[in-house]
């Protein structure tokens, strides 16, 4: 997450690809794993890669569906994107 705020939308993808790993086989709470993708989809956001953001918000939804997205964490394009997916 922190690597998502600073930018590092690169690396971020990378760190946040093993924590869905993580996430998804050590049974954590499914919000830990959907907030997880929701990073993902802002980090394919900053990068132009709209069909990546896109799964990966509907992998957020097939998780934890609703996920309130507040408004002061997220930008209204990113909350846009998950009511879409």
């Amino acid at each position: 997450i922190v690597l998502v705020e600073r930018g590092e939308l690169e690396e971020a993808l990378r760190a946040l690809g093993e924590a869905v790993r993580l996430f998804a086989s050590a049974r954590h709470r499914p919000t830990d794993l959907a907030l997880t993708h929701v990073y993902r989809a802002v980090a394919h956001l900053g990068l132009d890669q709209e069909a990546e953001a896109l799964e990966a918000m509907r992998q957020a939804a097939l998780v934890d569906r609703p996920l309130n997205l507040d408004a002061r964490r997220f930008a209204p394009h990113v909350r846009a994107l998950y009511q879409q997916a």
